[in-house]
């Protein structure tokens, strides 16, 4: 065997070294790390764990809010409560009992009252405007193949509540609903008006109320959330329903949720994430012709506003109360 000449293996050991030291520099930087996962893909992975924990954090609030702290006052009773709604009524009037569903009343900061409507109305003096609001990375939601996420594209949701001063029984909630959404890289112009045709996302995260919003607004070409809109022609609808293939034949596929398996119920109904198993969504389409074809468009914002008055379900998981019990 012949000797080995280390002179000039040098060269190459050093080559070596500087190769490693510049690798394991890369890893140090958010830039570097495109040359082993795509830059959008990284973008919307940061951006959805970095919701998750703000969602956390809100959800540790609400706790707090609702069960150990300011809650001075409680009483009442009721037939049909269900767990995750706090104002459904059922119905506007009393006369029968099995309508008298308990409801909650936060009018007083730092008092909760949970009684049927009449009861609360006795009260007097308790019109007030509760605010809730929602975000979610858009990445989260299911959306017809037409539409073109950004890594940060999100659903915003404000919706209030406001309740009447009034001593009569027979009186329900007004409610305002504001949804954004944006920016997308590309929307597609949707001109046949059916629930099912015009359907473009379905969202099981949190569950806006189901009515038509009839004022419709839009910006382009902004990464941030606009300040200002320009308004056009058209409506959205959000339905809360059970869609699928047999009922809604022609909706796109890609908005129907897959078959729920014993072992998604066992992994995600007790201790994980209750959207994946469930079988209602809420479908966002639009309702009437929108005057604006925003397929031309790039950085597209979407906003739609409704008022509507009634008996309506609101559950709040996904949901923060932002109007109540600042002390």
């Amino acid at each position: 065997m012949k000797n080995i000449n280390i002179k000039k293996l040098i060269p190459g050991i050093i080559s070596i070294v500087v190769v490693i030291g510049m690798a394991l520099q890369s890893f140090a930087t958010d830039i570097d790390m495109e040359s082993f996962v795509r830059r959008d893909l990284h973008k919307q992975t940061y951006y959805e764990l970095d919701w998750l924990i703000d969602d956390i954090e809100k959800s540790i609030e609400r706790l707090y809010k609702w069960t150990c702290t300011n809650v001075v006052s409680f009483g009442g009773q009721g037939n049909y409560v269900n767990g995750t709604t706090i104002s459904y009524q059922r119905a506007s009037t009393q006369t029968y009992h099995w309508n008298m569903d308990p409801i909650i009343d936060l009018s007083e900061e730092g008092y909760l009252r949970f009684n049927p409507a009449d009861a609360i109305n006795a009260f007097g003096n308790h019109s007030k405007a509760d605010v809730y609001e929602a975000e979610l990375p858009a990445s989260l939601a299911l959306w017809r193949n037409e539409v073109e996420l950004y890594p940060t594209t999100k659903i915003k949701a404000k919706l209030t509540r406001t309740w009447p001063n009034t001593t009569s029984a027979s009186q329900s909630a007004t409610w305002t609903q504001e949804i954004i959404m944006g920016p997308f890289k590309k929307f597609p112009n949707i001109s046949t008006l059916t629930t099912q045709a015009s359907t473009f996302c379905s969202v099981t995260k949190f569950f806006p109320l189901s009515f038509d919003m009839a004022s419709v607004s839009y910006r382009y070409g902004t990464e941030t959330e606009p300040t200002s809109w320009t308004s056009m022609t058209g409506s959205l609808t959000v339905l809360q329903t059970d869609k699928n293939t047999q009922s809604y034949s022609t909706i796109p596929r890609e908005l129907l949720r897959g078959v729920t398996t014993q072992a998604d119920i066992e992994d995600n109904f007790y201790r994980g994430d209750k959207s994946k198993i469930s079988t209602t969504a809420c479908y966002f389409y639009a309702n009437t012709t929108w005057g604006t074809n925003l397929s031309n468009y790039d950085k597209v914002w979407i906003r739609a506003v409704g008022t509507v008055s009634g008996t309506y379900e609101h559950k709040i998981d996904g949901w923060t109360l932002t109007s109540w019990n600042k002390k």
